[in-house]
């Protein structure tokens, strides 16, 4: 069991070497989900994230035939700035501040326009609206996991992170890809002492860092989608899997509950 090579939604590991830090404990992140977690040790000495990119795949919305068409100018006329769309149930670990800062206050009518924010809409205005975006939100929830991330990079929209821990909690072919590559991180805190600001800088970014995010996204769809006509998905799980390998996690023995480094 120990020397399986594990694939999972969160990179176990790399999550429990961060928990060792007291920055996965400040700010607005509760103790609560890192305390849960710190008492339940990885299983086995190899694993590495996919995160939730099975999402991206069951929710075939874009068509990827044509992959050129993630481009500047097909990227300019698209109508919507931003993208996020929540519910009224609250969130775990303090979450709810971020995913409700936008929709519950007046802030939303401050931010580039035309954008679409507000609380759930149907599937299929949903999906039309999303394509239709230039940047979608991907704001953390009960964890520092989002789906909203696979939908973005399949429907060709720029991710903007408002997620911490998200880059070590599930990172995504974590040997291959860098996040900052195709999408914008932005700090917890800086967003929710200035969501209008934070958001609207994403507006004047130039065309070169436009281009940057846009073309690493067509890399990542290769990378995680198996449906993608040029998918990389099988070479990239290869390469993924043995690069987990070569960082052995040192299994606690059983009865003792400490963490060993990689």
């Amino acid at each position: 069991m120990k020397d399986i090579v594990l694939v999972k939604d969160k990179d176990t590991h790399l999550w429990h070497q961060k928990l060792a830090t007291q920055e996965a404990k400040k700010g607005y992140w509760t103790n609560g989900m890192a305390e849960e977690l710190e008492g339940v040790a990885p299983m086995t000495r190899f694993c590495w994230s996919l995160s939730f990119a099975g999402v991206a795949t069951d929710e075939a919305f874009l068509d990827l035939s044509n992959n050129e068409d993630i481009a500047l100018t097909s990227f300019k006329n698209k109508s919507n700035y931003f993208f996020y769309h929540t519910t009224k149930a609250a969130s775990l670990n303090n979450s709810t501040v971020f995913r409700h800062a936008l929709v519950t206050s007046n802030v939303s009518s401050a931010l580039c326009q035309p954008s679409s924010i507000g609380f759930g809409i149907s599937k299929e205005e949903w999906a039309k609206s999303l394509q239709d975006s230039k940047f979608c939100l991907v704001i953390r929830g009960d964890n520092p996991n989002s789906r909203s991330l696979f939908r973005s990079i399949r429907n060709g929209c720029i991710p903007i992170v408002i997620s911490d821990m998200l880059p070590s909690y599930a990172p995504i072919f974590r040997s291959l890809l860098k996040m900052e590559d195709y999408a914008i991180l932005l700090k917890e805190e800086d967003f929710i002492s200035d969501p209008v600001g934070t958001l609207n800088n994403a507006s004047i970014l130039s065309n070169f860092s436009i281009n940057k995010f846009l073309n690493g996204i067509k890399i990542v769809q290769r990378m995680i989608l198996p449906d993608h006509p040029h998918s990389l998905f099988v070479p990239a799980f290869c390469h993924e899997t043995v690069a987990s390998m070569k960082q052995i996690y040192q299994v606690p023995n059983e009865g003792n509950g400490g963490l060993a480094s990689v």
